[in-house]
């Protein structure tokens, strides 16, 4: 089989000059989005919010302070600690549409923001240009959706096929915001979820409708639509019903048929029938969910568990199994497909705290699924892990994020811990009936006051497009712990074309 190249990936830098580095080398990448996202407490954007932050002690600090006056530190202070220092509060959300170049973010202000993100030869991001007068054909450069029931959310995910919905994880429930079609001119009425809005912000729906961002003749509006534990409701200027259903975050099914979502404080998987607006609790373990996502192919559906462990669902019969991670908790997740002599079968990626290797969980196709099963191997990643961490499995590294990209040739890492404490790692992997991966390289990015790193948070790769005979593009966001967001653009060999050669 012909070898995937391993270094085809373009770092670029300030003025768009392509980035010489050594392979190991840490690369500084520069910042395209300021202030995108919701900064972490750890790291305000600026002197007025961290002294507005040390004025108000954290719940943490007022229970450890009350345990230390009473001579005794109780085991409340002990999980409260641990879980700010494990990461337990949201990291910042991001999410590619499926089809086109365009990122949705999340700031402080609890305002969504979908923009177009594409990218120039220079590694700039370019202004979209209209292909002709029909507004409807084309997207606004920056949309900005904004609703109290989602507010600062900690995930989002644009739902698959054709990505005219967005769904938030909000402490309520899912908020569902959708892109539809009208045939009046955008400042003759304000959409419908302005009802539920407050009178400020309805009047800034009602500006930004008269600047004509919606169409000229057409256009278009974002209805919200949200789901909780009673279905799915229309949002208005009451409160729906049902009971609080906080979601921390939220995935689709690849059919666009499901959405679910889950919370460390719940024990279920939250469930919907999007088509019907029916809601379907599943599970039920001794402890909470942290994460979901679906298989590409559809058939499965991954579950992280708070505190160690993860479960695999059958999404055809709605059966589990579930697998143990030695007492470490999962901290990242993704999906992928090998190639074998069966055809593409999925794999799931799973990193644990407290470790820098990752386990390959590999399961049989879909449509050849009698009962659960899974041949789990290590993927150890020897650049990051070395001497005696490598045989005793732990390190003083370990993954606070991960994405797979769509063709399962590039794995990005956010690294936590050690000397690369907030660095991002790229893989090239090859996926010829197991998993391997070979370094590309790494980058973070610093602040402009004091120089000093900036933690990365989140990472998420689009949809690879083919630019050329055998080359495939696609854009690597980075959210750091600041609120900034990096753009990253990969190039590389296409590996449908690969494993059809060989």
């Amino acid at each position: 089989m012909p070898a995937l190249e391993e270094v085809d990936c373009e770092f670029i830098g300030p003025g768009g000059a392509r980035v010489e580095r050594a392979l190991g080398d840490v690369v500084r990448c520069p910042v395209a989005v300021r202030g995108a996202c919701a900064t972490s407490d750890a790291h305000p954007r600026d002197a007025s919010r961290q002294q507005s932050d040390s004025a108000k002690p954290s719940l943490a600090r007022a229970v450890r302070d009350a345990a230390l006056s009473n001579g005794a530190l109780t085991e409340i202070t002990r999980a409260l600690s641990q879980s700010t220092r494990d990461g337990a509060a949201p990291k910042a959300a991001l999410a590619w549409h499926p089809t086109k170049e365009i990122l949705a973010t999340t700031d402080d202000g609890g305002r969504c923001a979908t923009r177009d993100a594409a990218m120039d030869d220079k590694g700039a991001v370019r202004a979209r240009k209209r292909a002709s007068d029909d507004e409807s054909e084309c997207e606004d450069e920056v949309t900005t959706l904004r609703h109290r029931a989602h507010g600062r959310c900690a995930a989002m995910a644009w739902r698959p096929r054709r990505g005219r919905a967005l769904a938030l994880a909000g402490a309520s429930g899912v908020c569902v915001w959708t892109r539809e079609r009208r045939a009046t001119r955008a400042s003759s009425a304000v959409a419908s979820e302005t009802g539920a809005l407050s009178p400020v912000d309805a009047a800034k729906v009602r500006a930004l409708a008269q600047r004509g961002t919606s169409g000229k003749t057409s256009g278009y509006r974002w209805r919200l639509t949200i789901y909780n534990e009673r279905g799915a409701h229309e949002a208005g200027p009451t409160a729906p019903p049902g009971g609080i259903c906080a979601s921390e975050c939220v995935a689709w099914s690849p059919d666009g048929l499901l959405l679910v979502a889950c919370s460390r404080r719940c024990r279920v998987i939250h469930c919907w029938d999007v088509s019907a607006g029916t809601y379907t609790p599943l599970g039920g373990g001794g402890a909470g969910i942290s994460r979901v996502a679906f298989s590409a192919c559809g058939g499965y559906l991954l579950a992280a568990h708070v505190g160690e462990g993860f479960s695999v669902w059958q999404c055809d019969t709605m059966t589990c199994r579930k697998w143990s991670t030695n007492g470490r908790e999962v901290t990242a997740t993704a999906w992928g497909n090998v190639q074998g002599k069966q055809g593409d079968a999925p794999v799931a990626l799973i990193a644990t705290r407290g470790s820098a290797k990752l386990s390959a969980v590999h399961l049989s196709p879909r449509d050849c699924v009698n009962e659960i099963a899974a041949h789990v191997l290590p993927l150890e990643l020897p650049d990051i892990v070395g001497g005696d961490a490598s045989r005793s499995g732990t390190s003083e590294h370990d993954v606070a994020d991960m994405v797979w990209d769509a063709s399962s040739s590039r794995l990005a890492l956010a690294l936590r811990g050690g000397d690369r404490d907030g660095v991002v790692a790229l893989y090239a992997t090859r996926t010829t009936n197991i998993v391997s991966s070979s370094l590309i390289g790494y980058f973070d990015t610093a602040d402009d006051d004091t120089g000093a790193r900036v933690p990365a948070q989140a990472v998420k790769i689009s949809t690879p497009l083919a630019v050329a005979a055998g080359r495939l593009r696609a854009t690597l966001a980075v959210a750091f712990a600041n609120g900034d967001v990096a753009l990253v653009p990969l190039t590389f060999a296409d590996p449908s074309l690969a494993s059809a050669a060989s």
